[in-house]
């Protein structure tokens, strides 16, 4: 099977499958050790699977049109075989890909270690290269039978049937289309992702071979709520995240992100990432320091932030005091890296 991943990713400098990779790796370099990544919920792979119910019943009409055509021949037997066996092909390697996709990004909405994210990508983007390798070889193959129909027509036979002709390749278009427009559905669940982590957010629309790529630090952000759009929704527990942001005209922005698993428990895990709240306190196990960053639950973002700055300021001499008497070198640090943090 040739890599049409490459080739697109050759051709079009914005269509990278490895983006997120790529974005993940860099971030951990960068210190991040916590990162929320939010995709479409599997069950927007799943609702996009029905468009292979149409492509089933026009490719059943396809084989058995290719050998009226040609008349049962042993090249349209071998024809109608190659076309049965390049579906055949495609199906399996859809339904593969959303039960892979599944499996590596369920539990989305919890905050995660970023090296174990990378993991999870890394196995999602080669099910996704798989699957976008098989819908792009069966596209051209549909393209070649129909240069192998007007070949045929035109210069090889002598007399033919015109409307079994003529309805094949009416159906190998309507495959054209289904299959584009399922292709066009896995990139957005594939390759549309958002990332939480300290103090900003990631927004990456893929649409088609184009990206478009969002930034927004904590401070410019106004509002987060979520949504269940409707019953279905609220039934199978998917909704949609509104991020609203101070625009460049101290209008607000919006950031919409559909089809999210569990998006109360979403919502709860981006606020505390911007607030700095997970990234910090996660690995400060000392009692002391937990409670100076623990005095401010009901605040998140900057509120927090201005918060515990203020206070480190206030007690500043009976922290430096604490610094100074203690033996604990993980004390130590601790204190410094809270300074870092907030009080810069």
């Amino acid at each position: 099977m040739l890599n049409f991943k490459w080739l697109f990713e050759f051709l079009f400098k914005s269509f990278l499958v490895g983006r997120d990779v790529e974005m993940v790796e860099r971030l951990y370099l960068e210190g991040y050790q916590s990162i929320l990544l939010i995709k479409r919920s599997w069950l927007y792979g799943l609702a996009s699977s029905f468009w292979m119910i149409p492509l089933g019943i026009f490719w059943t009409a396809n084989v058995y049109l290719i050998l009226k055509h040609f008349d049962e021949s042993p090249f349209g037997i071998v024809l109608a075989s190659f076309v049965a066996l390049n579906i055949i092909g495609t199906l399996y390697s859809s339904f593969r890909y959303i039960w892979d996709f599944r499996k590596h990004y369920s539990g989305n909405e919890r905050v995660i270690h970023t090296h174990d994210l990378l993991t999870r990508l890394k196995k999602g983007d080669t099910s996704f290269t798989r699957c976008f390798n098989q819908l792009q070889t069966n596209f051209i193959i549909f393209l070649v039978v129909i240069i192998i129909y007007l070949i045929h027509i035109f210069f090889i036979a002598a007399e033919i049937e015109f409307i079994y002709a003529s309805l094949d390749v009416i159906c190998i278009l309507f495959q054209l289309f289904l299959i584009g427009r399922f292709i066009n559905l896995i990139i957005d669940l594939e390759m549309d992702f958002n990332i939480a982590v300290k103090w900003r957010m990631i927004f990456i629309d893929q649409n088609g071979m184009f990206s478009d790529i969002n930034t927004i630090e904590s401070d410019k952000i106004k509002n987060i709520r979520s949504t269940y759009p409707n019953f279905i929704a609220s039934f199978f527990h998917f909704g949609t995240i509104e991020v609203l942001t101070e625009g460049d005209q101290e209008l607000l922005g919006h950031n919409k992100i559909e089809y999210v698993d569990q998006p109360e428990r979403t919502v709860e895990s981006i606020n505390a990432l911007l607030s700095g709240k997970i990234a910090l306190e996660e690995h400060i196990h000392n009692l002391y320091l937990q409670n100076i960053l623990g005095k401010f639950p009901d605040l998140t973002g900057l509120d927090r932030k201005a918060a515990i700055k203020t206070y480190l300021t206030e007690y500043e001499d009976q922290i430096k005091k604490e610094y100074q008497d203690t033996q604990d070198t993980d004390m130590k640090r601790d204190i410094e890296e809270i300074y870092t943090e907030y009080y810069k």
